[in-house]
């Protein structure tokens, strides 16, 4: 919430007794779309492989293995958008005035990603270096990927929303879908 409130250049305004609610309530439903991307992650091919048994349709169901990546899109895209339009302490534009910044977060993650994983299949050795803690080392560095591209995604959106206002307006202000500003 810090770094949101830095990049969109206002100061952090929520006093205590409503800043730890909505960073509760925010965790928790992070922690509930995490959770539906851990559930797609598991159970869209088994689902596919029992529809396919209880309707009789041989060779299974390949769009069901298909149906995976564009779920995990979407829920990546509304877990940034989400962070994105709660995160500042300032009026937000609308949840689709915030979409670019997260496609551009969600792209970077799964670039991001990608190219861990093939750097620890090829070339580290993190198991030899920090034994059975690798797996938290790997963990930690791959949330801190995550995090840059979350940054990057915020960024993306406040360049966007100073295109659209203009120069000269007050960086604490939201762009133009009618909320108003101080």
């Amino acid at each position: 919430m810090a770094a949101s409130d830095r990049i969109y250049e206002v100061p952090a305004r929520r006093p205590f007794r409503t800043g730890l609610p909505l960073r509760l309530g925010l965790a928790l439903l992070l922690l509930a779309l995490l959770s539906a991307t851990v559930a797609v992650l598991a159970l869209v091919s088994p689902a596919g492989r029992w529809i396919a048994h209880a309707t009789g349709v041989g060779g299974g169901l390949p769009a069901w293995t298909g149906i995976r990546w564009p779920l995990l899109v979407a829920l990546g895209l509304l877990l940034f958008s989400v962070l994105y339009k709660f995160a500042p302490s300032r009026r937000q534009p609308s949840i689709w005035r915030l979409t670019p910044g997260a496609a551009v977060g969600v792209a970077l993650w799964a670039l991001g990603s990608a190219g861990f994983s093939l750097y620890l299949d090829h070339f580290a050795a993190y198991d030899r270096v920090y034994g059975t803690l690798a797996t938290a080392v790997v963990f930690l560095v791959w949330a801190w990927l995550m995090n840059i591209a979350l940054l990057v995604g915020a960024e993306v959106n406040r360049a966007l929303e100073a295109h659209r206002t203009g120069p000269g307006t007050a960086p604490g202000r939201p762009a133009g879908d009618g909320a108003a500003g101080p």
